[in-house]
């Protein structure tokens, strides 16, 4: 049996959604031409243009099938964790991520999905870590994105002080009591 342990998936529905205005969320913004779509966070530039392979469930299985791959453990991308959005439409942006992801993958057994958290917000990313594994996922994918130290390691960051960002300190908690997949992927934005 051969697994891929480290890809993303973002699909369509996620795009579709947005693109026509059924989901919103302050903050973030989807652009989408010729087929193409992209998403803007905060008001900042937008991300690089969401491959076909990365939405398309069909894409995805043909290359996996070429591949020699049996499974695929996925997580959002890291371009649209939105990290850089305040806290409550962080949260609702997450959740809406996550929704979306699971139900790409609930009726494909060839992909195991991790959720994505809310890192900018510790308590907020802690509490979502005890709701997403209630659902049935089997862990996390955080990303490494510049200027949000809660996301570069599952041991805390210390601040100028040498100490720990109480802001944080509730997602280490829970990660270290909860012995859960945790997978660190590097982001661009």
């Amino acid at each position: 049996m051969i697994i891929d342990s480290h890809a993303h998936f973002a699909p369509q529905p996620l795009f579709d959604a947005l693109a026509v205005g059924q989901a919103k969320f302050g903050g973030v913004e989807c652009l989408h031409q010729d087929g193409t779509f992209r998403l803007a966070f905060a008001g900042r530039a937008p991300t690089r243009p969401v491959m076909p392979k990365l939405r398309e469930f069909e894409q995805r299985l043909e290359w996996m099938d070429n591949q020699h791959l049996d499974y695929q453990v996925v997580a959002p991308w890291t371009d649209s964790f939105g990290y850089e959005i305040e806290t409550a439409n962080g949260i609702a942006w997450t959740r809406f991520l996550n929704e979306t992801l699971w139900r790409g993958c609930e009726n494909q057994d060839r992909l195991i999905p991790l959720a994505s958290l809310p890192m900018q917000n510790g308590p907020a990313a802690a509490n979502m870590l005890e709701e997403i594994l209630e659902l049935g996922f089997k862990g996390v994918m955080i990303g490494t994105q510049p200027g949000v130290t809660a996301a570069c390691s599952t041991t805390p960051p210390l601040n100028s002080s040498g100490l720990v960002p109480t802001n944080i300190m509730p997602y280490f908690i829970s990660i270290r009591c909860m012995s859960q997949a945790i997978n660190v992927s590097s982001t661009t934005t």
